[in-house]
C-alpha cells in the first residue's frame, strides 16, 4: 500500500482520476454513482489516495495505471468558497475494514495544520454510523443539513476546528 498525494493537473491527478474513473464505484462501495464521483474528482484542487499494486499474471502485461493498482481509498478537498481559513473535503471514499477512512483523514487534517487552515468541513451522508464515525475521527455536527427534493434527509454539515 502507498498513498499518494495529488494536486490538479499533475501527472499523478491524472492516473488518480484514471483510477477513480475504472473504480471509484467500488472503492465509494456504490453509496455514490460515477457522476458525482466524477465531479467531486474534477472540481477538487488536490487530494490524497491510498493504492496498492495488483498481483498481476497472464500473459498480457497490464497497459493502464488502473489496471496496474488497486484504489484502496481516496480524498479529494478545497478551499471554502466563503471561508478562506477552512479546508473542504469534497468526497471521502475507501474500502471498508482497512482503516484507510481513517488514514486519509489524518492525512488531511496534517496537510491543513500545516498550511495554516483552522478547520475542515464536509457534508456527510444522512447515515447514523457514518455521522458517527466522523465524530469519532474528531468532526462535529454542523446545523446546516440538506433534504431531497421529496424532503429527506441527505446530509448534514460537519467540521473539526483544528
Amino acid at each position: 500500500m502507498e498513498t499518494v498525494f495529488f494536486v490538479k493537473n499533475d501527472d499523478m491527478y491524472k492516473k488518480v482520476k484514471e483510477l477513480v474513473k475504472d473504480q471509484g464505484e467500488i472503492t465509494c462501495r456504490k453509496e455514490m454513482n460515477k457522476m458525482t464521483i466524477t465531479m467531486a474528482t474534477t472540481e477538487s484542487s488536490f487530494g490524497f489516495a491510498i493504492i496498492a499494486k495488483r498481483n498481476i499474471s497472464g500473459r498480457r502485461s497490464p497497459r493502464s495505471f488502473s489496471e496496474r493498482y488497486t484504489l484502496l481509498g481516496f480524498i479529494v478537498c478545497d478551499e471554502d468558497e466563503l471561508h478562506k481559513d477552512t479546508l473542504s473535503i469534497s468526497l471521502l471514499c475507501a474500502l471498508k475494514g482497512l482503516e484507510i477512512g481513517s488514514s486519509l483523514l489524518t492525512k488531511v487534517s496534517n496537510y491543513a495544520k500545516n498550511d495554516g487552515y483552522r478547520a475542515i468541513s464536509l457534508y456527510a451522508l444522512s447515515n447514523e454510523k457514518l455521522i458517527k464515525w466522523y465524530e469519532k475521527n474528531g468532526f462535529i455536527r454542523g446545523s446546516k443539513k440538506n433534504f431531497t427534493y421529496d424532503g429527506k434527509f441527505k446530509s448534514i454539515h460537519m467540521y473539526k476546528l483544528i
